[in-house]
């Protein structure tokens, strides 16, 4: 299965037909990289940072130790002001 994008030939891979495995993924990205002119690299870093950040989330655990931590060290703002400037 091919497409025309921007003047070049591109191959989409069907998830009916490919068996993923991590190794395929991971092949697949890195050959994605390697298309990737170097001035874009920070930008796509940057990127896969963020989309890494907001799907990998802690455990409801991990996270009520960190919140916990954070009251016990005075690391919060009180109700009433939370608000604050939210209309400035």
């Amino acid at each position: 299965m091919g497409a025309f994008a921007a003047g070049k030939n591109v191959t989409f891979i069907r998830k009916e037909t490919v068996m993923s495995t991590q190794e395929t993924y991971l092949e697949q990205i890195q050959y994605e990289l390697k298309q990737t002119p170097s001035e874009y690299l920070p930008a796509l870093l940057n990127i896969i940072h963020t989309f890494r950040e907001s799907v990998c989330m802690n455990s409801a655990e991990d996270s009520f130790r960190i919140g916990w931590r954070e009251i016990q060290n005075g690391q919060y703002e009180p109700i009433s002001r939370l608000w604050d400037g939210i209309d400035k």
